[in-house]
């Protein structure tokens, strides 16, 4: 006889043999989840998943601000400069 270990959210059903489950049990090993418990563990990875994913997203947009913040700096002299708000001596040492 088999047992099946399915989730609601994942369509692989995953199955263990009496034989390997009384091996399990034989070398102390912990009890075999119950469907609830693998519910729970697998919502709890998409949720972790979930929040990596925004707290990336996060800091790639803080990092491209701040990258867009620093060449708008760079970049204004240079238009003054061209503009002719800016003497060339200025820049000669």
């Amino acid at each position: 006889m088999r047992s099946i270990i399915t989730s609601r959210t994942s369509p692989i059903p995953r199955t263990i043999s009496t034989a390997k489950q009384a091996k399990l049990r034989a070398v102390g090993a912990a009890p075999l989840p119950n469907d609830e418990v693998m519910d729970w563990n697998v919502d709890a990875l998409h949720q972790s998943h979930v929040d990596e994913k925004r707290f990336r997203q996060n800091a790639i947009t803080r990092l491209q601000e701040e990258q867009s913040k620093l060449q708008n700096r760079l970049d204004k002299p240079y238009d003054d400069r061209l503009d002719g708000f800016i003497e060339p001596d200025f820049f000669e040492p």
